[in-house]
């Protein structure tokens, strides 16, 4: 009996946090950090600000959970598909574009996220630690790409190449996010990512 009481007791704790984490992800979303505060992240997920504390200090806190779980998930995904490209070099064009087609969209999706987090980054300096080493896994991650779509020859400045690709999508995330017109949206998109493509992967052949 003890045992099924603290089976539930456990069940019951993670749910918990899986409601805020759920919650805090919603509402930074729509409102932006600054604009949300931990009373509404626990309302908004039916728990009182009690039992937020049990498991966050406060709400940077819980974005730094969000924020490593958000970079975890995409560069698993990226693994996932360069893993692919290296074995299928025939099928490397498509499942590139795939990623960046995922990239830009969760920046999209990301709402008013993806517009403060440069400010994030200033002023909590976790943010900048978990930004800094999720960029360079990432760059390790696909440099063994280039080089095979450059069929093994050395990179020529794929430092460089690899700052404009994330900051061309940073750049043009923003805009993307101001197009109302879904189709044309989508267009944009699409000739973003075959822009991004030409210059950094058939140009390094």
């Amino acid at each position: 009996m003890e045992k099924k009481r603290k089976r539930a007791v456990q069940k019951r704790t993670l749910e918990n946090k899986e409601k805020l984490i759920t919650s805090a992800d919603k509402l930074f979303k729509e409102k932006g950090f600054y604009n949300t505060n931990s009373k509404e992240i626990a309302s908004n997920a039916e728990v009182s600000t009690g039992v937020f504390y049990n498991y966050f200090k406060d709400k940077i806190d819980i974005f730094l959970e969000i924020f490593q779980g958000d970079c975890d998930y995409s560069y698993a995904l990226l693994e996932e598909l360069v893993d692919k490209a290296l074995i299928n070099t025939e099928a490397s064009s498509e499942i590139f574009k795939a990623y960046l087609q995922v990239g830009i969209e969760s920046l999209y999706k990301s709402g008013h996220i993806y517009e403060e987090i440069d400010s994030l980054k200033k002023e909590y300096a976790q943010v900048e630690i978990i930004f800094q080493n999720h960029n360079e896994r990432v760059k390790k991650l696909l440099k063994p790409f280039f080089e095979s779509a450059g069929n093994g020859k050395a990179l020529v400045n794929f430092e460089l190449k690899y700052d404009i690709l994330i900051n061309t999508i940073k750049g043009n995330a923003s805009v993307i996010t101001r197009i109302e017109d879904e189709k044309y949206r989508n267009e944009y998109v699409d000739g973003l990512i075959e822009m991004i493509y030409k210059f950094v992967v058939e140009n390094a052949k």
